[in-house]
């Protein structure tokens, strides 16, 4: 039986990621890819050979791949499901360094059951209405950060998902729309730090970067 083949072009995987290095390193970003564009564990081996050492996946089963694989550092971009803590909780035993997202108290509540600290980030939600907590309840984001600082977990910044760039076509809308949401976070940042909480996230892409990097 013939199955089918994938070909893949390494050339072009290689000088898109050089691209991608490059590109934050100038910007002083941490590079930390979403493996949902590769799936196969076998071929993240071109990530490390750019100094790569950090993913996110979307799913269990994804995380599971690649930590047997041998990626130690695994973030699980979704919102922290309460269900699924059992489980990543056999991964830190075997040595995870683990990266989740959260929304809500319950989340936090049943991770003060782990017996090992987890990196946490705060889902916001700036408008697609899918996870997060809205970008302007900020009692509620500070809440949050205050019952992980108390906690034996590390808060590691505010994090947002741009799904309303996708139907977008033309760049200047990307521009544009990404620009609009991204001052939502920055405006949120801004009032948490104002309430004396130093929060983390990546600097904000200066104009002309972020027209190079779409």
């Amino acid at each position: 039986m013939n199955w089918p083949k994938c070909y893949i072009n390494t050339n072009v995987v290689d000088a898109n990621l050089a691209r991608m290095v490059n590109k934050c390193a100038i910007l002083g970003i941490e590079l930390r890819p979403h493996v949902k564009t590769i799936h196969d564990p076998f071929l993240s081996s071109i990530l490390r050979e750019h100094g790569i050492n950090k993913i996110m996946v979307s799913n269990i089963r994804m995380l599971d791949q690649f930590f047997e694989s041998g990626w130690t550092d695994i973030c699980l971009a979704l919102p922290c499901p309460i269900w699924s803590i059992p489980t990543l909780q056999t991964y830190l035993d075997r040595g995870l360094r683990l990266t989740l997202y959260i929304d809500h108290m319950d989340q936090l509540r049943a991770l003060d059951a782990c017996s090992h600290p987890v990196q946490l980030c705060i889902d916001i939600d700036t408008g697609q209405q899918r996870t997060g907590v809205h970008w302007k309840h900020e009692e509620e984001i500070m809440g949050l950060i205050r019952h992980i600082q108390a906690s034996q977990h590390e808060f590691c910044g505010l994090t947002t998902h741009f799904g309303q760039l996708y139907h977008l076509q033309k760049k200047a809308d990307i521009i544009h729309e990404a620009g609009a949401l991204m001052m939502k976070v920055l405006q949120l940042k801004e009032q948490l730090n104002i309430s004396a909480m130093e929060i983390p996230w990546n600097p904000p892409l200066p104009l002309a970067p972020l027209h190079d990097m779409i």
